[in-house]
Formats: structure tokens, C-alpha cells, sequence
């Protein structure tokens, strides 16, 4: 894939599988999707998509491993980004967004959600950390600043990483 373009999907159709290196992210344009992860009695289902969400975006973050497998649950049309249009995106950020999206990719892809990890716990953020974080969330303008450059797939991006990163931090 050289380009970002939109896809069909049919009621069960695969779009990625659990393991596959993850060369696009996905932005759902329209239908329902599940993710989930392992096969048959071992399958746990982990989340619905809906219209307007991305998924599949860490993998080409981080360059990891597809951790979940994508089906669509109804007919469904997603918005494909190649990895080279994906980073190039991020690339033509202004430098203050762009070191708040690699800050909260950072903090999502090593931090547990809140709970899941006693402090001092791998997974579990620091004081400073957590201090650092609720700051940059509280002071970013890193959605707004996306959207006026008018690219939905950042913007949505932005959104779901601050979703992602709230979820990681102690209650307010």
C-alpha cells in the first residue's frame, strides 16, 4: 500500500490479523468493527469500533506486531493510511505537536491503565510522570491545532491518544 484510500469490508471480513506486521492504521468511515485477540476457546474480545475511531494506528507507531485481529461485524468502509503517508503526516507536524504526539505515544505504550499496576510497578507511572502528562493533556492544543490544519486521521489520532493516556492516569 502506497497511498491512504478507503475500503469496503463485507459482514465477517478480516482487515488485519493478530501477529502481522502492521503496515496502515485504520480510520472507520462507516459500519462496526470487532477486535480481539487469540482464536476459537482462547478468543477474547477486547473492543467494538465505531464510526470516527481509529485502530490499528500503534503498530505503526512503534513498529510492533499486530496485537488483535479486526472484523468487520457489518458491512463497513475504513480509511486505510499507509505507514509512509502515516509518518510522513506526523513528520509535517509543527514541533511542539509533534513532541506531544510522540510524549503520549510514549506514555501509552509503556503505562498500564490506571489500576492495573501497584506504584512502582512496571506499567504503573511515576509521581513526575503522571504530574507531567495530566499538564500536557490540561495545556495541549494538540487536537485543536490538528483539526485547523484540516487532517481528520490526526485529529482523530490526537483524540484517541489523550482518551488513551486519561485512561492511564490516577481519577482527577
Amino acid at each position: 500500500m502506497a497511498e491512504e484510500f478507503t475500503r469496503s469490508y463485507k459482514t465477517g471480513e478480516v482487515i488485519f490479523t493478530q501477529g502481522e506486521d502492521g503496515h496502515f492504521a485504520c480510520l472507520l468511515r462507516e459500519g462496526l468493527v470487532e477486535l480481539f485477540s487469540g482464536e476459537g476457546a482462547a478468543r477474547v474480545p477486547i473492543a467494538q469500533v465505531q464510526p470516527g475511531r481509529i485502530f490499528g494506528e500503534l503498530s505503526l507507531v512503534d513498529g510492533g506486531k499486530r496485537m488483535a485481529t479486526a472484523r468487520a461485524l457489518i458491512p463497513s468502509k475504513v480509511f486505510l493510511l499507509d505507514e509512509k503517508i502515516f509518518r510522513g503526516k506526523l513528520d509535517a507536524l509543527p514541533e511542539n505537536d509533534h513532541r506531544t504526539f510522540a510524549r503520549l505515544i510514549e506514555f501509552v505504550r509503556d503505562t498500564l491503565p490506571h489500576g492495573l499496576a501497584k506504584p512502582g510497578e512496571k506499567g504503573a507511572p511515576d509521581p513526575a510522570t503522571i504530574a507531567e502528562m495530566t499538564a500536557l493533556i490540561d495545556g495541549a492544543e494538540l487536537t485543536q491545532n490538528v483539526s485547523r490544519g484540516g487532517d481528520e486521521f490526526l485529529g482523530t489520532l490526537a483524540d484517541l491518544l489523550i482518551f488513551y493516556a486519561k485512561r492511564r492516569l490516577p481519577p482527577a
